[in-house]
C-alpha cells in the first residue's frame, strides 16, 4: 500500500508542478507578447526618426546650397565692382595726365 500512496502522492506533487510551470508558460508567453509589441513600436519610432533626420539632411543640403550659390553671386558681384573701380582709376589717371598737361 506505502508504493502505491508514494505513487499517488508522485503524481499529486507531479501535477501540481504542471500546474505551476503551466501557469509559468502562460505568464511567458504573455511577457514576451508584451516585448514583441514593445519592439514593434520601437521599430516604428526608429523609422520615424530616420526619416526625419533624411528630411533634416536634405532641408540642411538645400540651406547649405543656397549658401554657396549666394557666396559665389557674391563674389562674383564684388569683382565686378572691383573691375569698375580699377577702370575708374584707370580713367581717373588719364584725367590727371590730361589736365595736368592743359595746365603745364
Amino acid at each position: 500500500m506505502t508504493t502505491l500512496e508514494e505513487a499517488r502522492a508522485d503524481a499529486s506533487e507531479l501535477r501540481k508542478d504542471l500546474g505551476e510551470k503551466e501557469s509559468l508558460v502562460e505568464s511567458l508567453k504573455k511577457e514576451l507578447t508584451a516585448l514583441k509589441k514593445v519592439k514593434a513600436e520601437g521599430e516604428v519610432m526608429v523609422r520615424d526618426l530616420e526619416r526625419k533626420i533624411g528630411v533634416l539632411e536634405t532641408k540642411e543640403n538645400e540651406e547649405r546650397n543656397k549658401r554657396i550659390r549666394f557666396e559665389e553671386e557674391m563674389r562674383d558681384k564684388v569683382d565686378e565692382k572691383e573691375k569698375e573701380i580699377n577702370g575708374f582709376k584707370q580713367k581717373l589717371v588719364e584725367l590727371e595726365k590730361v589736365t595736368a598737361e592743359i595746365y603745364v
